[in-house]
C-alpha cells in the first residue's frame, strides 16, 4: 500500500512533467527558436567531430608557407591563413575552444551568481545589503574591462579566463536569483518545509531554487552568447587563449593585417562568432517565451 507521501509526490511530479512538456510544445511552435537550435546543433556537431573532419595536428596547425593566403577552393574550403594553415580546419577546431570556454564560464557564472543571490535573497537585511553593495561595485565596472583587468593581473590560460568571465558576469546573475528567491521565500511550501524542521540550506536547495529555475535558465542561455563574445574579444586583444590554439577571436586578430589581400581570414571566423551568438540568442528568446507563464496563450 502506498504511503501518503508517495501519493502526494506523484501528482506533483506529474504536474511538473506536464509543465515542462507544455513548455517544449510552445518551444516547438517557435520558428526562430527551432532555427536557432538547428544552427547551434550544427556548430556543436562540427566541434565534436572536428578531428574526424580535419585532423588537428596534420591540417589545423601544419604550416605550409607555399600555400599561404589562398582563397577558398575545393582543397581548402575556407582558404588558408598567413602561415598556409587550412582555415576551415582551424575554425571547426576553434569551435571546441570557444564553445567549451563559453560553457565553462557560464556554468561558473551561474554557480557564483546562484550562491550569492540565494544567500542575499533568503536572509535579507544586513547580509543582503552587504552582498548587493559588493555586487554594485562590480556592476559599475564594464564586464569586458573587468575581465581584461583580471587576465592582465593573473595571466592568461583557460582557468583564469573562465574565472574572469564568471566574476564579470556574476553580479547580474546574482540579482536575478536574489529577486526570485525573495519572491519564493514567502510561499506556503517554504513555510511548510520550515515547520517540518528543514534547515536553511535544505529549504533553499530543495524547495526554493528548483521552483525558480525558469528565469534563471533563460538568463543563462542568453548570457552564454555574451561569454563567447567575451572569450573572442579577449583572444582578439591577445589576452585570451594563447597561440597557436585556433580560437575564433585569435584567428580574427591574426587575419586583420591581411584583410585587403585575403578577406576570407577575417570573414569566416567573424561569421562563426555572429552565427553562434545569434543562434544562442534565438534559443534564449524561445526559452523565455516557452517558460514565462505570462506569455501563455
Amino acid at each position: 500500500m502506498n504511503s501518503p507521501n508517495a501519493q502526494s509526490a506523484a501528482p506533483a511530479l506529474n504536474r511538473k512533467q506536464g509543465l515542462w512538456r507544455e513548455a517544449w510544445l510552445r518551444m516547438r511552435r517557435n520558428t526562430s527558436a527551432i532555427v536557432g537550435m538547428a544552427l547551434l546543433a550544427a556548430i556543436i556537431l562540427l566541434a565534436v567531430f572536428a578531428n574526424v573532419i580535419a585532423d588537428y595536428d596534420t591540417v589545423a596547425i601544419k604550416i605550409d608557407v607555399a600555400n599561404r593566403l589562398k582563397p577558398p577552393s575545393r582543397s581548402h574550403l575556407f582558404g588558408t591563413d598567413e602561415l598556409g594553415r587550412d582555415l576551415f580546419a582551424r575554425i571547426i577546431h576553434g569551435a571546441r575552444i570557444s564553445l567549451s570556454i563559453g560553457f565553462l564560464a557560464e556554468m561558473a557564472t551561474l554557480a557564483l551568481g546562484m550562491a550569492l543571490g540565494s544567500v542575499s535573497g533568503f536572509y535579507g537585511g544586513r547580509i543582503d545589503n552587504v552582498v548587493m553593495r559588493f555586487m554594485d561595485v562590480f556592476m559599475a565596472i564594464p564586464s569586458l574591462l573587468l575581465a581584461i583587468a583580471m587576465v592582465t593581473a593573473f595571466g592568461t590560460g583557460t582557468p583564469i579566463l573562465v574565472l574572469a568571465i564568471a566574476v564579470s558576469g556574476a553580479p547580474s546573475m546574482s540579482r536575478i536569483v536574489r529577486a526570485q528567491v525573495m519572491s519564493a521565500r514567502e510561499q506556503e511550501y517554504v513555510e511548510a518545509a520550515r515547520a517540518l524542521g528543514a534547515g536553511d540550506m535544505t529549504v533553499v536547495l530543495r524547495y526554493i531554487l528548483p521552483n525558480t529555475m525558469s528565469p534563471i535558465i533563460v538568463q543563462a542561455s542568453l548570457d552564454m552568447a555574451g561569454c563567447i563574445l567575451t572569450v573572442s574579444s579577449l583572444s582578439y586583444l591577445g589576452l585570451g587563449v594563447p597561440p597557436p590554439a585556433p580560437e575564433w577571436g585569435a584567428i580574427l586578430s591574426a587575419g586583420q593585417s591581411y584583410i585587403r589581400d585575403a578577406w576570407n581570414i577575417t570573414v569566416f571566423p567573424g561569421l562563426m562568432i555572429v552565427i553562434t551568438v545569434i543562434a544562442l540568442n534565438m534559443v534564449g528568446d524561445g526559452l523565455r517565451d516557452a517558460l514565462d507563464p505570462k506569455l501563455k496563450r
